[in-house]
């Protein structure tokens, strides 16, 4: 079998891939988006000096555990919306998106006072440098 027969067959068709790719980009855009913002980031802290930056990237992980947190509700949310759709419930597909934004509120708005009022003891248990946590703590 040549290689061109062998990449049809493992290549989805014309139409498949054009779904795929308008589902893929917004996602790709997005993970870049964040990774271009964590470029900046360092870019303009990074002339401040290394505890700057160094506080930055500490506060960038712990905006990373935030963003995970509401990637996997996402995931979740989109398979129900999905799997309702699939099964020809249209009217139904919202009910999975308003009980993923009650969960974001209700577990996102405590947790961001938590982090808030934790950040300094986070951040002394992060790093030996008392300049780092007082520049990486509100």
């Amino acid at each position: 079998m040549s290689a061109t027969a062998l990449l049809r067959q493992a290549l989805p068709d014309r139409d498949r891939r054009r779904q795929i790719w308008l589902i893929a980009l917004p996602i790709m855009g997005g993970m870049t988006s964040q990774s271009l913002l964590n470029l900046v980031d360092v870019a303009m802290v990074g002339r401040l000096g290394d505890a700057a930056l160094a506080a930055t990237g500490i506060g960038g992980f712990s905006n990373y555990l935030a963003i995970a947190f509401i990637i996997g509700l996402s995931a979740g949310v989109q398979a129900l919306a999905a799997r309702r759709l699939g099964e020809g419930r249209q009217a139904e597909t919202a009910i999975p998106l308003n009980g993923g934004l009650m969960l974001a509120l209700l577990i996102g708005l405590p947790l961001c006072l938590i982090m808030y009022m934790a950040a300094p003891l986070a951040f002394e248990r992060l790093t030996e440098d008392p300049t780092v946590a007082e520049l990486g703590t509100p």
